[in-house]
């Protein structure tokens, strides 16, 4: 083979990889991890929710009650089955009110926990004792798993009628600034691999140290474009 044909395969090749290493770049910031995927999340136990807690730096509770069902000897009375069919239609516009939240893409950016705790359960009713909640829904905000605290008290909202905007401002308020710091942190986490990704694959540029590419010698340092 002669060396202008050689020449040309080992461009050819460079060029493979540089578009194989900016395709791998462009995937790994697409794909996110299953648990960043997943942190909406409605709790089943008090240990499940410790142990989600342990891993959120961020994270939102939402203390509800929404009936599990109408109890047997209730079924016959039109009343109960009214109420119980209203109550859990405002419990499921509640939750996507929540879901709606949870979607921001800032929130969603900084990983922050959106963890919901339906308290018509006895087994959940007792987180509800734990942080003194008392009305239903209260909305919470947690820190690296320590409730937030302004001037010293807990901070809590509690309405009937929460809109999104109301929760959207009440997060903003306390935890915005943790939020923004997060979100520059991965902006520079994600700049600093690309640059990495970029030096020391073909094309655009090669670790500072001798080496042959496929039997080409190349003895530069630094960047160099091969085309």
């Amino acid at each position: 083979m002669s060396y202008s044909k050689h020449k040309q395969y080992v461009k050819y090749y460079v060029k493979i990889l540089l578009l194989l290493s900016i395709l791998c770049v462009f995937v790994g910031l697409q794909v996110k991890p299953i648990s960043a995927r997943m942190r909406e999340r409605h709790v089943k136990s008090e240990r499940q929710f410790d142990k989600l807690l342990s891993h959120a730096e961020l994270a939102v509770v939402m203390f509800y009650e929404k009936n599990a069902g109408v109890r047997r000897h209730e079924r016959k009375s039109p009343d109960s089955v009214a109420l119980h069919k209203e109550v859990r239609a405002d419990a499921e516009r509640l939750e996507y009110m929540f879901s709606t939240v949870s979607r921001t893409s800032r929130y969603r950016e900084a990983g922050v926990f959106f963890l919901t705790i339906n308290c018509a359960y006895d087994a959940l009713n007792a987180l509800a004792s734990r942080y003194g909640i008392t009305q239903f829904p209260s909305f919470v905000l947690f820190e690296d798993g320590i409730r937030v605290k302004d001037n010293g008290k807990s901070t809590t909202l509690a309405s009937d009628t929460v809109s999104s905007e109301q929760l959207r401002e009440f997060i903003d308020t306390y935890l915005n600034q943790h939020i923004e710091d997060i979100i520059e942190d991965k902006a520079e986490a994600r700049e600093r691999a690309i640059e990495r990704n970029l030096y020391y694959w073909g094309g655009w540029g090669y670790p500072s140290y001798p080496y042959y590419y496929w039997n080409y010698p190349y003895y530069g340092y630094g960047y160099r474009w091969w085309w």
